[in-house]
């Protein structure tokens, strides 16, 4: 009786399990519509770069306060700088010799990173000082 039970009890589960999967996946098929759009772009160093190109290992930070929508973003070449999210304008920059390559970390409106020139840096946030 018991054993009669538990594979009554093992088959229902596993069959309302599987047709819950096959509804999800049937949901999420229909919800794959992605694109992307192209708002702006902007160079983050600030001459052209000709010859050896160095990778831009950094990630970008995204910063919000007291209505700043800003990325910031440290390049290999010659230094920080930070962009408006909506338009891509450059709302300051920092020149660091041979650039960073190393992510920021930020911690009360203070960044800091090591730049390529063997200096660790700590800048204010809202203006790049």
């Amino acid at each position: 009786m018991k054993t009669t039970f538990v594979v009554l009890f093992f088959f229902s589960v596993f069959f309302n399990a599987c047709s819950s999967l096959q509804k999800w996946q049937r949901d999420a098929a229909a919800k794959r519509d992605f694109s992307i759009q192209k708002v702006w772009i902007q160079p983050t160093s600030r001459n052209e770069i000709v010859g050896f190109r160095k990778i831009n290992r950094m990630r970008p930070l995204l910063y919000s306060k007291n209505n700043k929508n800003w990325i910031i973003q440290v390049n290999a070449f010659d230094g920080i700088a930070a962009y408006d999210r909506s338009s891509g304008r450059e709302a300051w920059r920092t020149n660091i010799p041979n650039g960073a390559e190393a992510s920021v970390a930020i911690v009360n409106d203070r960044l800091f990173f090591g730049g390529n020139d063997g200096v660790f840096y700590s800048l204010d946030a809202t203006t790049g000082s």
